[in-house]
């Protein structure tokens, strides 16, 4: 499921994109999105047995070995 939103998101200009309209896709907001799309994919079941289990999710992108940026919360029923 992670590899079908990154594949979403990879090589594009994000700027460009309707889903990011009037946003700067700032690295920040890039792992709130993945998160909030790996959130989706969970509550709809898609990701297998045993993942409503899943209590937390930390999403983490690092730009060089030096910077990153993260998006980490809870995971509630929905």
């Amino acid at each position: 499921m992670l590899h079908a939103i990154l594949g979403g998101l990879n090589y594009r200009n994000l700027d460009e994109d309707p889903a990011f309209a009037d946003r700067n896709t700032t690295t920040e907001v890039l792992a709130r999105t993945i998160f909030d799309r790996l959130l989706a994919a969970l509550r709809r079941g898609e990701l297998g047995a045993g993942a409503e289990a899943i209590e937390t999710v930390k999403i983490t992108l690092s730009e060089s070995h030096v910077a990153s940026a993260a998006f980490e919360d809870r995971v509630a029923p929905a």
